[in-house]
Order: C-alpha cells, then sequence, then structure tokens
C-alpha cells in the first residue's frame, strides 16, 4: 500500500485516525523537529507478519544513523519487536500501521513481548510524535511511553483501555487525561510522571484490583490529597498483596493531614502478610 500524499491530503489526524481504527489500523503522526537530520526510534511488536508504511517524505531506515535500508514501508515480523529508524527532514508525515489489533504494546516492561523497551526514543534534529491520541492503543496490555527530549506529544484519555496490565508515561509534552477506575482492575505496574502536571489522569475506587500489585507510582498533582489517602484505604481493604521486582506505592501528597483511616491502611499495607509494599509518600 502507497500511503505518499494520500494520507496528508485527508484532513486532520483525529479524523484520520478514527477512519483507520475503523479498518483495524493504527496511524501515529510525527513532525520534523530543528535540522531534520536526526533519527527517531520506534519500536512495534506484532504477533502477526504485518507492514508499517510511511508517508511523504518521511522514510525508514534498519540502522540507527540513518543511512541504511532506507524505505516507505517496513515488514513487522510475526512475534517479534521490529525496531525503525525514522527521518523526516522537514514538515510531517504519518506512520501508517496495519493489524492494529495484532500489536500488544506501545513499549512493554515485562519480558514477553520483545522484553522490556520504551515504544520510542527522541533524538535532536529527530522527528517527534505530533498528538498520536492513546485512546486509539485500545488493544494493548502494556504502554511504556518516555519523552525523554520532552518533545513529542501524547494526548487523550487512558479510561477506556482496559486491557492494560503496565501503563507507564513520563515526560513533560504527555497530556493524557481520564479516570484510572477501569484501568486499575488489570494494571499491577502503574508509573506517572509529569513535573509539569500535564498529566491529568485521577484515582477513583476501583470496583476490584488484580491480585497482586508491583508498584503504584503517581507523581501528578492530578492526585488530590483525599485521592492519595483513599488509595492507601481502597487497598488496606482489598486482598491485593505486593509481588514483583519493585513492591512499591509511591504517592503524592499535595497537602493537608493524612486520615487516621489511611494511616492504618499504610501500616497494614506494610506488613509482611502484604508483601509487604514499601510506601513513600512525595510532594
Amino acid at each position: 500500500m502507497n500511503t505518499s500524499g494520500a494520507i496528508a491530503a485527508n484532513g486532520e489526524y483525529q479524523t484520520l485516525a478514527a477512519l483507520y481504527d475503523k479498518g483495524n489500523k493504527l496511524l501515529i503522526p510525527l513532525a520534523a523537529t530543528g535540522t531534520g537530520a536526526g533519527v527517531f526510534t520506534l519500536r512495534l511488536y506484532s504477533t502477526v507478519t504485518s507492514t508499517a508504511y510511511i508517508s511523504g517524505i518521511g522514510r525508514f531506515y534498519t540502522d540507527a544513523a540513518g543511512t541504511l535500508g532506507e524505505a516507505t514501508s517496513r515488514t513487522l515480523t510475526a512475534n517479534a519487536l521490529t525496531t525503525l529508524y525514522v527521518r523526516l527532514a522537514s514538515g510531517s508525515a504519518y506512520v501508517l500501521v496495519d493489524n492494529a489489533s495484532a500489536i500488544p504494546c506501545f513499549g512493554n516492561i515485562y519480558t514477553r513481548y520483545g522484553g522490556p523497551h520504551y515504544a520510542f526514543t527522541e533524538a535532536a534534529n529527530a522527528p517527534k510524535i505530533s498528538g498520536l491520541d492513546i485512546s486509539f492503543l485500545k488493544y494493548c496490555t502494556g504502554i511504556r511511553i518516555y519523552s525523554i527530549l520532552n518533545l513529542s506529544v501524547i494526548k487523550g484519555s487512558v479510561s477506556e483501555l482496559t486491557n492494560l496490565e503496565n501503563l507507564q508515561l513520563i515526560g513533560e509534552s504527555i497530556v493524557c487525561t481520564g479516570s484510572a477506575k477501569k484501568l486499575l482492575k488489570k494494571l499491577t505496574d502503574f508509573y506517572i510522571h509529569s513535573d509539569s502536571n500535564k498529566i491529568r489522569i485521577y484515582y477513583e475506587t476501583p470496583d476490584y484490583f488484580p491480585t497482586t500489585i508491583n508498584r503504584y507510582y503517581l507523581r501528578t498533582n492530578s492526585i488530590t490529597n483525599a485521592m492519595a489517602d483513599q488509595i492507601f484505604i481502597d487497598l488496606a481493604a482489598s486482598p491485593v498483596v505486593a509481588s514483583g521486582a519493585n513492591i512499591l506505592l509511591a504517592v503524592p501528597s499535595p497537602g493537608g493531614a493524612v486520615s487516621d483511616a489511611s494511616l492504618a491502611a499504610r501500616n497494614l499495607l506494610k506488613t509482611a502478610e502484604r508483601g509487604p509494599f514499601a510506601i513513600t509518600v512525595h510532594p
């Protein structure tokens, strides 16, 4: 399939992304930065043999320097992690990926699906992701995004991403929103870090938690003091135990006194029968 020009001529990203979503395709918007000479690294795992395409003057390469194997399409090998090196001299482009339902993660912390990796790596003068709506990653069980240079913009609500087992968002240009209530029924690793507080994901008591939790690390002001108190109370009232490499609950305390119920809950979660969890309350 040749997407060059065809995608760019069809209008705004959100309309296009919704259209392609109906055809089981994932659209990733890119924009050039700086001189355009740098190389952006995109990592995609597919459970079936599939194809990724790039539009406009964007190009894929097979080496990190962006000099070998220039192409406008790349095969994604079944049950493997494919690394795409991307250059875009100027303007904007789209990466279009077939078989969106066969992409089980957009970055991942576990050993499966290619092992621990971030979905992409930014570089100076390289393309950035330009407004990807996270809600279109609805088939993923893992999302691990680190905007290391704070260039790439990820937006949209996480509320309906109910397949997720791990969600990690780090970056100052990530503007994701929504309630974590449905997510917390499956999430065993929940990591948010935004000093700019653009990530506005908030806590509501879920119907239930997973049987084990590896880590909740929530560094965002969208978690209020009342929410922080309630997280510990809800976890203590559930049968959940700590299990994994981190066994960490790091929850912000935006201000105000800790309730007696929350303090009792924290003490309970630190007992041996609950793992124990390591608990950190940070400003």
